[in-house]
C-alpha cells in the first residue's frame, strides 16, 4: 500500500500500470490509496479507473474516486474525460459528495 501511496505523490501524466492493478486489489485499503493516486496522474485512463471505482464496494475506496475525478477535471489531458465522468455520475452519492467538499475548497 505505501507503494502505491507514493505513486500518487509523484503524479505525473503517464499512469503507471501497477496503479491500474491496484484499483483492482482484493485489499480496500489499496484500492483507496490507488484511488488517491490515480488523481494525481493527468492521463484519461485514470478517468476510466475512478469511474469504474464509483462502483466499489468499499466506502472509502468510492469517495476517494470522486474526490479524485473531481482533481483530474481541473486538469489540461484528463479534464475533458473526467468533468463527462463526473456529468454521467451525478446522481451518485460520491460524486456529489466530492463536488460539495471541492466548492468548499477541501478538495
Amino acid at each position: 500500500m505505501a507503494a502505491v501511496a507514493s505513486l500518487g505523490q509523484v503524479g505525473g501524466s503517464a499512469l503507471p500500470d501497477g496503479l491500474a492493478r491496484a484499483s483492482r486489489d482484493e485489499e480496500p485499503t489499496v484500492r483507496t490509496a490507488g484511488a488517491v493516486a490515480l488523481g494525481a496522474f493527468d492521463d484519461p485512463r485514470s478517468v476510466e479507473l475512478l469511474s469504474n471505482m464509483l462502483l466499489d464496494p468499499d466506502r472509502d475506496a468510492v469517495i476517494r474516486a470522486g474526490e479524485s475525478l473531481v482533481l483530474l477535471s481541473r486538469l489540461p489531458n484528463a479534464g475533458p474525460a473526467a468533468a463527462a465522468a463526473l456529468e454521467r455520475a451525478e446522481p451518485a452519492w460520491p460524486v456529489e459528495r466530492a463536488r460539495v467538499f471541492a466548492s468548499l475548497g477541501v478538495v
